[in-house]
């Protein structure tokens, strides 16, 4: 049995790395909008024909905004590419998703 079995990913609104199945996806901003967690602002990205959003964590807000400038109301039809990754997160290495600009190959994916 998998920890994927014992904890499936039952959905909810925001991506997670296990949503994208391994795999790079292009998705094209469709919205952006500030959300209060844990008392700490975060940006909340949405995608065009996809159901789920991308709370932002810092690296992915600055890898972004290195692109395409610091107001977030500019990256709306822009494209990014995010990809299923490992961070370090209060000592243990969890799955993340991060964000990238250049063109590469990307999967096909699931909606999510």
């Amino acid at each position: 049995m998998s920890i994927n079995d014992i904890y499936p990913n039952t959905g909810g609104d925001w991506l997670k790395a296990n949503d994208l199945n391994g795999r790079t996806h292009n998705l094209v901003i469709e919205g952006t909008s500030v959300v209060e967690l844990d008392g700490e602002d975060k940006l909340l990205l949405s995608f065009e024909n996809r159901e789920k959003k991308l709370l932002c964590n810092k690296t992915n807000a600055r890898t972004i905004s290195s692109e395409y400038g610091d107001d977030e109301a500019t990256w709306i039809g822009k494209d990014i590419m995010v990809f299923p990754t490992t961070c370090t997160f209060e000592g243990k290495v969890v799955p993340c998703i991060r964000v990238r600009m250049e063109e590469e190959l990307a999967g096909e994916g699931d909606d999510f």
